[in-house]
């Protein structure tokens, strides 16, 4: 974003957190900083009390928490204002705005004030950010009614904004996770993902482009404080379901394989009495995340040893028994390959000790060949590597930001550089923006497989078709959603010579659920 001029707006010369690091991602520092002194909030402590008690323990967060301007950006021109007041609306009074039209900014960002009338004749876009989906949900508070009307998702925008409430032009758009047992968690999701919108959202409104969003919701208000009892005895009962899960049940976890005439893309999944169930080997609990395998023909999975609690990988041979080729020291997952210069390399998902390395598979076990250059040496959850008209891709998520947000880099080679995708994030929503799979190319075209995060974890897949994939441009569409009856799944989905492989799971009671998840969170 260099060569954008930014105007910024805030209160008493501080920011939070989430917008520092949107600047910073942005990486075009604002110059001419507006630091309104006034902004006040009417409180109505009788009527709203609980919901400002709610939002200590909740919207004020890690994220949210305030921080001087100086202390994160130098050389700044900061011009200290009062504004002028028309009921709840504030206006900038008319010398803030001549010095506005003498800096001739592209954008300016509104991080302070509260509810503010655009200026007349003031032909510059004034964004700022609203978190819900104005198609349904204006006003505030952020993720309060989401949560209450059990909604698997809240939205967010970055608008430009109007005179009337959360209904600007859109420029950017993206969805977050709701958590049923906590609203501190659904707001510090996010408000962790808020960041990664501001790129996108200057870049569209200074080239005019905009999203398609009627941003006619509801207004809603702040809540009472039985609207607000409700909410914590649905939290505190989703809690309870939460931990009782997590002591006592488990997903078990099955691959399968069928013939796969009546799965290509755009067809249904195959009924379950043509699938044909891979046998466990006795120390495992299940099997995971399935990939077809070049050297030895056959399938690779992510094997959960029972003891350990950490993912092991297992080689099924098309001839042969079983093997494992990792060594039970660290957790492994998600078994993706590729092959290079006649070479095949694993790269498993080694997110929770280490950034992206490749592999190569023999009958002694995973052989190391080197850790992937990647730009900003991060560790990535579920690394999808594809080669694409002579360049290799990479997708998958910042292990520090979660599998929420799609990310893409490109290298001319496996072991060269991995330079990040102009576009990305390509996708911030938990439906489909963590990979499900390799990439499909058929006479269909190109397709992305991304999990469906929305309710159960690993419930069905989300199917996008690529339209547009260099590197410099982007684009895909949501085409299909494949999801299994009777069981959950499927989770992660590969085809290959007239065969898919998949994984599908059931919850099972056990009384040992909470002890195998300690031992899988203990260093070795």
């Amino acid at each position: 974003m260099s060569g954008i001029r930014l105007a910024l707006i805030v209160d008493n010369r501080s920011l939070t957190r989430w917008q520092v690091d949107a600047l910073r991602l942005l990486g075009s520092q604002p110059k001419l900083v507006l630091s309104c002194t006034n902004t006040r909030l009417r409180r109505r402590w009788v009527k709203h009390g609980l919901y400002y008690v709610l939002n200590i323990f909740s919207i004020r967060n890690a994220w949210t928490r305030k921080a001087a301007l100086q202390d994160h950006f130098d050389d700044l021109e900061i011009i200290d204002f009062e504004s002028e007041y028309e009921g709840v609306w504030q206006r900038l009074p008319d010398c803030v705005v001549d010095r506005i039209r003498g800096a001739r900014p592209d954008a300016i960002l509104k991080f302070g004030m509260s509810l503010m009338r655009v200026p007349e004749g003031l032909d510059i876009p004034i964004l700022s950010y609203h978190h819900g989906d104005p198609d349904q949900y204006r006003g505030r508070p952020a993720g309060f009614y989401e949560l209450l009307q059990r909604r698997s998702s809240m939205g967010q925008i970055v608008q430009i904004i109007s005179n009337k409430l959360d209904s600007g032009t859109v420029v950017a758009f993206a969805r977050t996770r709701v958590h049923q047992h906590s609203y501190r968690a659904t707001m510090k999701e996010a408000y962790r993902h808020s960041p990664l919108l501001l790129k996108q959202a200057v870049a569209n409104a200074v080239s005019g482009r905009t999203l398609k969003k009627h941003c006619r919701g509801r207004n809603y208000r702040l809540p009472g404080n039985l609207l607000v009892l409700r909410l914590v005895w649905q939290m505190t009962a989703a809690l309870l379901k939460r931990l009782f899960y997590g002591a006592f049940m488990e997903k078990q976890w099955n691959v399968a394989l069928a013939q796969a005439g009546s799965a290509a893309i755009g067809a249904p999944l195959p009924p379950r009495n043509a699938w044909r169930n891979v046998p466990r080997l006795p120390r495992y609990s299940f099997y995971a995340d399935p990939f077809f395998c070049t050297h030895p023909s056959g399938i690779i999975v992510e094997a959960l040893n029972r003891h350990s609690g950490k993912g092991e990988l297992v080689v099924i041979p098309s001839q042969g028994p079983q093997w494992t080729a990792s060594d039970g020291r660290c957790h492994f997952s998600y078994p993706g390959s590729i092959v290079e210069d006649g070479q095949t390399y694993v790269i498993p998902e080694t997110a929770r000790w280490s950034r992206p390395q490749a592999f190569l598979l023999s009958e002694g076990g995973l052989q190391p060949a080197g850790l992937l250059d990647i730009q900003g040496e991060h560790a990535i959850v579920d690394p999808t590597l594809f080669r694409h008209d002579g360049r290799l891709y990479l997708f998958g998520n910042k292990a520090e930001i979660g599998s929420g947000a799609l990310c893409l880099w490109s290298s001319d080679q496996l072991f060269g550089r991995f330079v990040e995708h102009p576009a990305s994030p390509l996708l911030i929503s938990p439906a489909g923006a963590r990979m499900a799979g390799g990439l499909v190319r058929n006479q269909q075209g190109l397709f992305r497989l991304g999990q469906n995060g929305l309710g159960s974890y690993g419930d069905g897949i989300f199917v996008f078709q690529i339209q547009d994939l260099t590197p410099l441009n982007y684009r895909e569409t949501l085409v299909d959603e494949l999801r299994f009856d009777g069981v959950r799944g499927p989770h992660t989905i590969n085809w290959k010579d007239g065969e898919v492989l998949f994984d599908w799971y059931e919850d099972i009671l056990t009384p040992f659920a909470w002890l195998r998840r300690l031992r899988g969170r203990l260093p070795r």
